[in-house]
């Protein structure tokens, strides 16, 4: 349940920690880019301040492109990847799998998360509010919960529908209201575009005009309707 978008900036993040390119200027550049592009500031702040060892947990991890992703910048965190498939082969050996009919594997992390992420997964759900209250049963009083899913407006140009096991968008009213009534306090909620895609769009107007190529300007619209939203909350301390 993971972008395409997500396991390019995997790859290179990975050859950078791999030829030790993150230590030089231009590494460090190359590794904030592709940070500001798939997380917000809010949220990197909060990453950076986790406590060493502290533990994240990727919910529907996939193949594990967020984990690679975070791991970059703090591989002193313990990631844990849960999923409904078995993606434990895919995952990297720094992270741990735990099936979600696992339940004697998830007692071990309930409670005692510091930061749970939720990547594109929403949209796929019928029962959206299962997997919110799912992730703050894993996290500790306080701890964080980070989520991107699809925004309404992707309906707009259909792109919501090119993919087939999409169920449902949201606005930030809805998602801000899913969290709330999941014992979270909302810290920040807002829509996201793909500066890839802004730094792209003469190219991809010129294509549209010379190729007639509709998924080029599809992409465009889409981009400028900014068709997702991450959102922040924090666990509210229960009484």
């Amino acid at each position: 349940m993971k972008t395409s978008g997500k396991f390019t900036e995997k790859y290179y993040r990975e050859a950078f920690k791999r030829e030790g390119l993150q230590k030089t200027a231009l590494g460090e550049k190359i590794l904030d880019y592709f940070d500001k592009k798939s997380f917000p500031c809010r949220f990197l702040k909060i990453l950076k301040n986790l406590p060493h060892n502290a533990i994240i947990a990727d919910l529907g991890c996939g193949a594990g492109a967020t984990i690679r992703l975070l791991h970059v910048r703090r591989p002193d965190l313990k990631f844990y990847g849960l999923d409904v498939a078995d993606q434990g082969k895919l995952l990297p050996d720094y992270a741990n799998f735990i099936h979600l009919k696992n339940t004697k594997a998830i007692q071990k992390i309930k409670n005692k998360c510091d930061l749970v992420i939720s990547s594109f997964v929403l949209e796929h759900l019928i029962n959206a509010d299962e997997h919110i209250a799912f992730a703050n049963t894993l996290l500790k009083p306080q701890g964080y919960l980070f989520a991107i899913t699809m925004n309404w407006t992707s309906l707009l140009t259909g792109a919501f529908l090119d993919d087939h096991s999409h169920i449902k968008p949201f606005t930030k009213f809805g998602l801000k209201k899913i969290l709330a009534e999941n014992n979270f306090s909302i810290l920040k909620c807002q829509t996201k575009r793909d500066l890839l895609v802004i730094l792209l769009t003469p190219y991809l107007l010129l294509k549209t005009m010379i190729l007639l190529d509709g998924r080029a300007l599809q992409t465009v619209i889409t981009n400028i309707l900014a068709p997702k939203i991450w959102i922040i909350g924090q666990k509210i301390n229960n009484k």
